[in-house]
Parts: C-alpha cells; sequence; structure tokens
C-alpha cells in the first residue's frame, strides 16, 4: 500500500506510564522539544505523574477509571489527543514511560519512513539502560538485541504513520497484555509492513529488575500469546506460532514426562532431563557468532528457563476465558 502522507509531517510523541517515577521524567525530558506535539497519558498514577508531566507535555490525559485500564486503551487516548492537538497529524513516536528517545533517533526514523512510503512503522534499536544492574536485567537487554530487517513486531516504542494507524483503528483496548503483537499483526495484514532499522531508538531502565520480576513478565508474554493465537482472522507469524509450540512443549509437556519417568522408571526420567543441556547447547550454538560465548551461553539459558513461565502464561490465559471477569493486568514492576 503506498501512503500519501511522508515523513517529513507534523509528529506527535505520546508517552504512556503508571506510576514511573524518575523514569518519566528521563522520558519526557528526552522527548521535550523534538517533535510538534508532545502528550502524556497516565494510568491511575499515584506518584505525582501527572503534575509532573504538565509542566514538559503539551497535553496530559488521564484514563478515566470507569474502563479497565491497559497500554493499548492509553496509546489510543495519546493518539486522539495528538490528533485534536495536530489536525495535520502525520507520524506518532510511541514510547513507553520507562524509556527514553535517542537523540538522533527521530531524524533516522523519518528518513527512513520517508524513502519507504509503504510501510507503517519503524522501530530501531532498545537497550537497557543498566544491564550490569542484576542478571535479569542482563538477560533483558539480550531480548531487546534483535537485528534490523523486517519485524513481526515491536515492544511498546515505535514511530507509527497515522494513517496506517487509522487503517486498523489503533490498538485493541479489549487486551491487558500483547497489544503490540496484535496491532503489529493487523498492519502487516491490512498491508502496512513494519521494519527493524539499525539506529538507537530508546533505552529502557528496568531498574535491577529482579527474579520475580522477570518471571512475571515471561508469564505476561504467554498469556498475549495465547490470546494471539485464540483470535481468529489476526494470525499469528511463524515465529510466534513456533514460540507457542516450543512453550508448551518444553514448558509444560516435557517436564510433566519427566517427573512421570522419575517416579516409575529413575533412569529414563534422567535421561529426558539432558535433553534440556543439548537444546541449550544448541541455542548457544546458533547465537555464538552473533554474540559471544559468554553472551550465548546466558541468552541459551534464559530462553530454556522462560519456556516455564510462558507456558505458565498460556495456561493461565486458557483459565481466564472460564472466568471472563478475571481481567486484572498482568504488572511485573
Amino acid at each position: 500500500m503506498a501512503s500519501t502522507v511522508t515523513a517529513a509531517g507534523t509528529l506527535a510523541i505520546v508517552v504512556i506510564g503508571r506510576n514511573e517515577g524518575q523514569r518519566l521524567e528521563r522520558a519526557l525530558e528526552a522527548a521535550q522539544g523534538r517533535a510538534d506535539g508532545l502528550i502524556y497519558v497516565d494510568s491511575a498514577s499515584s506518584d505525582g505523574s501527572c503534575e509532573l508531566a504538565a509542566t514538559r507535555a503539551e497535553r496530559v490525559v488521564s484514563l478515566d477509571l470507569s474502563k479497565p485500564l491497559s497500554a493499548a486503551r492509553a496509546r489510543n487516548a495519546g493518539f486522539a489527543a495528538a490528533a485534536e492537538l495536530l489536525p495535520d497529524l502525520a507520524l506518532v513516536q510511541f514510547v513507553d514511560g520507562d524509556c527514553a528517545l535517542d537523540p538522533d533517533w527521530l531524524a533516522a526514523a523519518r528518513t527512513w519512513l520517508a524513502e519507504n512510503p509503504q510501510h507503517g512503522a519503524v522501530c530501531g534499536r532498545r537497550r537497557e539502560l543498566r544491564p550490569k544492574s542484576s542478571l535479569w536485567s542482563r538477560i533483558l537487554d539480550l531480548e531487546w538485541d534483535v537485528g534490523p530487517g523486517p519485524a513481526d513486531t515491536f515492544a511498546g516504542d515505535a514511530l507509527v504513520r497515522a494513517e496506517a494507524f487509522r487503517t486498523v483503528d489503533g490498538y485493541d483496548e479489549t487486551l491487558i497484555a500483547g497489544e503490540d503483537p496484535d496491532f503489529a499483526v493487523r498492519m502487516r495484514c491490512a498491508g502496512w509492513p513494519l521494519e527493524r532499522i539499525a539506529a538507537e531508538m530508546t533505552s529502557h531502565d528496568a531498574s535491577g529488575l529482579r527474579f520475580g520480576q522477570w518471571w512475571t513478565r515471561q508469564v505476561r508474554g504467554g498469556h498475549a500469546l495465547a490470546e494471539a493465537w485464540q483470535r481468529s482472522g489476526h494470525p499469528l507469524s511463524g515465529a510466534e506460532c513456533r514460540h507457542v509450540v516450543s512453550a508448551t512443549l518444553w514448558g509444560g509437556a516435557l517436564p510433566l514426562s519427566i517427573i512421570a519417568a522419575l517416579g516409575l522408571f529413575g533412569w529414563v526420567g534422567a535421561v529426558l532431563f539432558t535433553i534440556y543441556g543439548a537444546l541449550a547447547a544448541r541455542i548457544s550454538a546458533r547465537e555464538h557468532k552473533r554474540r559471544g560465548n559468554a553472551q550465548a551461553a546466558l541468552w541459551a539459558c534464559a530462553c530454556i528457563l522462560a519456556k516455564f513461565p510462558t507456558c505458565q502464561g498460556l495456561v493461565l490465559y486458557a483459565w481466564r476465558r472460564r472466568l471472563p471477569s478475571a481481567r486484572a493486568l498482568i504488572e511485573y514492576k
């Protein structure tokens, strides 16, 4: 689909947050003065986020608590406020409240979209601000390290054409997790491909991520995958399908088989357990060239460990489908 909107058009930055504290201050400072309009959308913060944002943003939106809160709802509200503030809105840079834009990102992203008018969105390299603050922050930084090329999805931060956003009616506000993959799938299905370019985009502040937080984050990812799998008309990408199957097999079926085998045959269970070691070795070998020995080994272990909470998230979604009222946000901070 060829766009009639050029990347040189009016740009707004939409920052969303919920009790981000100093992280939000950093996000707003990095965004201030870099667009035609800066909008902050708050989800029931109790730390003075709205008051802080009022000193930096052109518009502050507080979500109505009569409806369930979600990142999808916040981004839609931010887009609506940007469109009202800037009637000729062409581009929207979405930023999570715990992320700060790289000073050179918007120039690189706008240039790329100007040269590729058929694309609906572009994203770049997200990094952890302090990857050495904890093992889990280091693993998260490795997760952000995805090479450039056609993108299946993005993680909250992206420069999006307003025309493409309107084509798919924005984000799905019924989702409590996985709103970005869902949005990306619908954009691709509508003829708006996404691209990840080799440019620094944002730095993410996980603030010393702990094991329990990392685990909950993976559970949320599994929940989002299951919901995407269940939705008709919005097929998962090949990578996402493999992720669901892999989590079900390695995080659910195989552990149960090992427990049963250990109880019945002993040595058979021990043999099955070595399969995890073989999988770790395969992942590490695959990632060796790009990440190096130490990081490849760490990433391999993290990938295997993540299959257990991801499978938990798949099961959680299946259970919640039986109880439609159980739709609380899955927050890891």
